[in-house]
């Protein structure tokens, strides 16, 4: 059996869809989070890109928080049944992390006041653009594929669930396809456990 060890800092943010995906396939890991800025930079520098998350499988290291769900989504059957449905989880999951969250990155940092009003309408573009077509596209009950469950449900229960309730203009009413998939991933039994004893953060 591998061997999985998750590398970043307190945070749930780049790390939170990928410790989902671990945990919904049912498959331990080891979740290493740095302590401070000199832990944070120790781990930046063991990184196979400079960047965190990164992820060692059997100690193999593997970088970018976007690849590494894609090779687990693949490795945990979490990726559709050919190739049709895995450029369909794709759209989803780049719609969401490198639309959405990005904007939703750069209007977090930003320092300067004078530009978060123009940060805060490119990401209120990118959510009312992208969320009502996914919601459109969703093909099963309770499941972005009709197939089963995918990448796709689990990156649109990370967005619901830790992003949405920082987007002040959206109504619960919103999107109901996605909100169900939402509801299915978060019931079930390991996602739940896994929620209640994780250290609780902002972001």
């Amino acid at each position: 059996m591998s061997e999985y060890k998750l590398y970043y800092g307190q945070s749930k943010g780049r790390a939170e869809l990928l410790r989902y995906l671990l945990t919904f396939a049912g498959q331990t890991f080891e979740d290493i989070r740095s302590e401070g800025k000199e832990e944070w930079n120790e781990l930046l520098a063991k990184s196979p890109y400079g960047l965190l998350p990164y992820l060692e499988v059997d100690g193999v290291a593997i970088g970018q928080s976007l690849s590494i769900a894609r090779f687990l989504a693949k490795r945990f059957d979490l990726y559709g049944n050919n190739d049709i449905d895995q450029c369909k989880v794709d759209a989803v999951v780049d719609s969401i992390y490198i639309d959405i969250f990005s904007n939703m990155v750069a209007l977090h940092v930003e320092s300067d006041e004078s530009r978060k009003p123009m940060l805060y309408e490119k990401l209120k573009k990118s959510v009312d653009n992208l969320l009502p077509k996914i919601n459109e596209k969703v093909e099963g009950d309770g499941t972005f594929l009709r197939s089963g469950v995918s990448l796709a449900d689990i990156a649109i229960y990370n967005f619901f669930s830790e992003y949405a309730p920082h987007l002040p203009w959206m109504s619960s009413e919103d999107y109901h396809k996605l909100r169900a998939i939402k509801e299915k991933i978060g019931s079930d039994a390991k996602i739940k456990t896994y929620v209640a004893n994780r250290k609780e953060t902002q972001f």
